[in-house]
């Protein structure tokens, strides 16, 4: 029992950094963002071999001391870099396909290393949106894009929702400002936030017909 619990504490820190193994085997790396103090930067790698498993790798490459190298997610598609100037948040712009847009938000904990944010953006913006504008639940979008457009400071991140209808409503860029650190959407923008119309609306309504007095009889 001791000599394989000996084998397991010698080995399996092996099969841990096995696990993620940087920079990756059997991949090239595509696209490099770096943060704006030099701490690290955001590494896309794409498979070289095309079979149907996830061909890119998204990575935190430490450069300084205080952050880690991890792997932060894999998937199938294009995405861009967003890092915050202070360097504890990282947003990615996943575009899934061709009517989709996703959010991811990561935010850096002790270790110097970065947790993903629990909340799908795309479906809490709609629901503030929604909220604000007393609209129906359910707004049958055929194209949904949730972008971050920049950080702020301190962990505000400005983005937009946009979206085209299908039998539903249409959504030109309606910004919003998410406050990581505290977990909510902060600041008015109605002022230059457009509300969102449906189909229906867009219709314009045929004129009444005019009448003509008849003439009385002298």
């Amino acid at each position: 029992m001791i000599r394989y619990l000996l084998f397991l504490f010698a080995v399996l820190p092996s099969l841990i950094f096995a696990a993620e193994e940087y920079p990756p085997k059997g991949f090239t790396e595509i696209d490099s963002v770096e943060s704006s103090y030099g701490g690290f930067s955001v590494v896309h790698y794409q498979k070289d071999s095309q079979d149907d498993s996830d061909d890119t790798q998204i990575w935190v490459h430490a450069i300084k001391p205080e952050f880690k190298t991890q792997l932060l997610f894999t998937h199938n598609s294009s995405s861009h870099t967003l890092i915050s100037d202070d360097e504890n948040y990282i947003a990615i712009n996943l575009h899934e396909c061709s009517n989709l847009n996703n959010l991811l938000v990561f935010k850096r904990n002790e270790k110097g290393g970065f947790d993903e944010v629990n909340k799908d953006f795309r479906e809490a913006v709609q629901n503030q949106m929604i909220k604000q504008y007393k609209l129906e639940k359910d707004l049958k979008f055929g194209h949904e894009y949730c972008y971050a457009d920049v950080w702020m400071r301190d962990g505000l991140l400005l983005g937009h929702l946009s979206g085209e209808y299908s039998g539903g409503y249409s959504v030109e860029p309606w910004y919003f400002i998410y406050d990581v650190r505290r977990d909510r959407f902060v600041w008015d923008l109605t002022k230059i936030n457009k509300r969102p119309y449906s189909e229906k609306e867009q219709e314009k309504p045929t004129p009444p017909k005019k009448s003509t007095p008849k003439k009385s009889k002298s």
